[in-house]
């Protein structure tokens, strides 16, 4: 039988895909349940671990844990797994310490230098992952290595602190709500067809080392200095 005139053939055409939500529906239960079990086994164990001081050393951990979560989840979108977020965290507070007990910066700015080493440092990132088409989260730990090397170098064994800081427990409750609804607004984004569409079109669709485009390009680069940051 002949094909209408425009037509293409059924063998040839592409299925389209379709985003399926209820695994991630199901995954985010199975998290919830997990949180839930959690908070009762660590009250059976310690009734002072959810109150007073506890938890607020608690809530400022959680803010960290989901700030950290957040930055992975943005790369990964991105098709560019950044796998030294944590690495980035513990340098940064290291970085900033030293600036300001070796060097005399105020706190102020030694906390800008930090944020501008974070941007340099998603830029060459980014210009080694998008520029040589290599893997991002074989770059991610490579960089995470050498900022693990970095942060020893920079404290030499000593424990730096921070003078003149805020206590971050008296701020517990806004840190833990903040980075909450900033993971929320992001995945409630990443449902989006189109902010889904922009983010990921650096994600390959035929061979992995082939180029994506400047548009895709720069899609990479934006997340990867975000999840620096």
């Amino acid at each position: 039988a002949m094909e209408p005139e425009g037509m293409e053939p059924a063998a040839h055409r592409r299925p389209v895909a379709r985003d399926r939500l209820w695994p991630h529906v199901v995954w985010e239960i199975v998290l919830a349940a997990g949180v839930v079990a959690a908070v009762f086994a660590v009250r059976h164990e310690d009734q002072g671990a959810l109150s007073g001081a506890g938890r607020d050393n608690l809530l400022v951990l959680v803010s960290a844990g989901i700030l950290l979560g957040s930055a992975f989840a943005l790369s990964l979108r991105a098709a560019v797994p950044n796998l030294a977020v944590g690495a980035v965290a513990v340098v940064a507070g290291v970085l900033t310490a030293w600036l300001q007990a070796e060097h005399g910066y105020q706190l102020r700015v030694a906390a800008l230098i930090t944020l501008g080493g974070a941007v340099a440092l998603g830029l060459v990132t980014a210009f080694v992952v998008v520029g040589f088409r290599l893997p991002g989260w074989a770059v991610g730990l490579g960089a995470a290595l050498g900022l693990w090397a970095a942060a020893q170098s920079l404290s030499a064994g000593r424990t730096l602190t921070l003078d003149g800081v805020p206590n971050l427990r008296d701020w517990a409750w806004p840190l833990a709500i903040g980075a909450a609804a900033l993971s929320i607004i992001g995945g409630v984004l990443g449902l989006l067809p189109r902010a889904r569409l922009t983010l990921g079109q650096y994600r390959p669709s035929g061979d992995p080392a082939a180029a994506r485009g400047s548009r895709a390009g720069l899609t990479a680069t934006a997340a990867l200095i975000g999840s620096m940051l």
